[in-house]
């Protein structure tokens, strides 16, 4: 944690009443639309609003709790997501160590700017526990790395005062209590609470408080440990560290290509690189030697392997890295279960690689059939495969359309790519790609490097890159589809057998991205295929 602060939780809500179940607090202010605080008129104050009833269930929980309130929501209960940013930073900047809030984004264009409130409250300490949509849906900030997210046990397998803790879950929510409630108010009258996400939140936010009661130093990943011990089942911890579904606590992080690892797509990484070390080209005490210097300007050390070799040095390398407190993602489509063994790590550490990715549990997400345009990319390379995908995604959502880019490759963690792992029966791909489907509701769909999606998705539009190669010509005749159009991106000069082609780009245009996502758009009309 990077600043000790005092202890309280603020309700981030429609404002809380007083006078309803004895909750004082010791702030009440608005945000306005315009950003304008203000202290909060209170015209109502006997009346059970949504922000009194979660204050209420806080304060069963933890009765010694002070009370904030900062209220955003208007009478139909919307805000703007610059609200929502403006009060995660003044809690912030104003001392609150605990945020709660029951509400949250699903517009993308929303993201940014909640993403980047969130981080700015992690990093000075705050702790945000925030509730999932209800709808299933992925949200900010509940689906971020910097924020515990929160959902209720809609099965009804825990029991009041249970949760399960789950840091591998494709919506970035990680815990799921029991959401049954009973509050009594000042008259004497019993409320029952439905279970619903936004009164699950508050008993954890409740927890969250009685842990920094005792333990007022720790951070965020501390209190996560914390809850992961709490929990009746977790699919999180082991003793070497944190798992995560993703990469995205990375900020600093230094890539180590060892022998058959993939090169990074620099440009598009999440996270500032500050060194790719190529390990094949110097010895290992000298790559030791650097590993132990860089390790103080980074968080995170990626390796990325791609043979036995490289297996091999990586195990030498995970201990070594771990010892020095770092954490790790590991790109390799074999599982470093083995790699693991025997390391022991501080806290702080945490780990991805891709056999986490076959260890998401699928059931209990919902699931929505894929009835939006498909479009496949097909290259020589993953490391390809993996820019055409993000370029493309982005254009899609620069012009207003949410896009949901899906790769068969680890790399593509790295770059915000959701990740399937290529090794996945079709009906396990079929499974995960629906819960995909409805977690992000998109517009398009772009899937790369999913070999196993031929069988059970058929692309509206297949691109594909030709270098001329015999492996591209298989690759490019065995694809020949009548249900889809087939663009094709090759070096200049390359000369193309006559088929269904229904346009060609040379790769190395500068202006290519923007031809080939007009084309793309044009193609789905002609076909009367409408992106959402």
């Amino acid at each position: 944690m990077k600043e000790v602060r005092d202890l309280g939780i603020c309700i981030i809500d429609d404002g809380v009443n007083e006078g309803v179940f004895g909750t004082d607090v010791l702030t009440d202010i608005e945000i306005t639309r315009t950003l304008k605080v203000r202290k909060r008129a209170k015209p109502h104050c006997d009346v059970a609003n949504h922000a009194s009833i979660c204050a209420g269930i806080i304060r069963q929980y933890a009765q010694e709790a002070p009370l904030h309130s900062v209220k955003i929501l208007n009478i139909k209960d919307r805000a703007e997501a610059e609200q929502l940013a403006a009060a995660i930073c003044w809690c912030t900047d104003n001392g609150m160590r605990v945020l709660n809030m029951s509400l949250g984004t699903t517009n993308y264009r929303d993201f940014k700017i909640v993403r980047e409130a969130a981080s700015y409250a992690r990093k000075k300490g705050a702790i945000i526990v925030a509730a999932g949509n209800n709808k299933g849906r992925l949200a900010y900030p509940s689906g971020l790395w910097d924020v515990i997210g929160v959902k209720c046990d809609r099965e009804e397998r825990l029991k009041q005062g249970e949760y399960m803790y789950n840091s591998l879950s494709y919506d970035g929510v990680e815990v799921v209590a029991c959401g049954r409630h009973s509050l009594t108010d000042c008259r004497g009258k019993t409320l029952k609470l439905s279970r619903s996400n936004s009164f699950t939140a508050p008993y954890i936010t409740a927890l969250v408080y009685n842990i920094l009661k005792e333990n007022p130093e720790m951070g965020l990943e501390d209190i996560r440990r914390e809850l992961i011990r709490g929990s009746r089942e977790s699919l999180s911890m082991d003793a070497r560290g944190l798992y995560w579904n993703n990469t995205s606590w990375i900020e600093r992080a230094v890539y180590i290509r060892l022998d058959g690892g993939v090169r990074p797509i620099e440009s598009d990484l999440q996270f500032d690189i500050v060194e790719v070390l190529q390990a094949d080209i110097c010895s290992y005490k000298s790559l030791l030697e650097k590993i132990n210097i860089l390790a103080m300007a980074a968080d995170t050390f990626v390796l990325a392997a791609g043979n036995d070799n490289g297996r091999k040095t990586a195990a030498k390398l995970m201990k070594h890295i771990c010892s020095l407190g770092k954490s790790l993602a590991y790109i390799d489509e074999h599982s470093p279960v083995g790699l693991l063994k025997d390391i022991e790590s501080s806290a702080a550490v945490k780990f991805w690689h891709p056999g986490l990715g076959r260890n998401r549990a699928i059931a209990g997400y919902k699931k929505s059939s894929i009835d939006v345009p498909v479009i496949f990319v097909q290259a020589e390379s993953e490391t390809r495969v993996a820019d055409i995908l993000l370029k493309l995604s982005r254009s899609f959502m620069d012009d207003g359309y949410s896009a949901l880019a899906v790769t068969g490759s680890p790399a593509g963690v790295l770059s915000g790519l959701e990740y399937i792992s290529g090794n996945v029966d079709e009906g396990d791909l079929l499974e995960r790609l629906m819960a995909l489907n409805h977690i992000y509701a998109p517009d398009v769909l772009l899937l790369g490097s999913l070999e196993a999606a031929e069988g059970i998705v058929v692309p509206d539009i297949r691109i594909m890159y030709h270098d001329g190669s015999m492996e591209a010509q298989e690759r490019f005749v065995s694809a020949k589809t009548p249900e889809s159009e087939v663009v094709v991106l090759s070096e200049a000069g390359i000369v193309l057998p006559s088929t269904n082609v229904a346009a060609v780009f040379c790769i190395t245009d500068e202006f290519l991205t923007e031809k080939l996502y007009k084309h793309l758009l044009g193609l789905l009309e002609e076909s009367n295929i409408a992106v959402r």
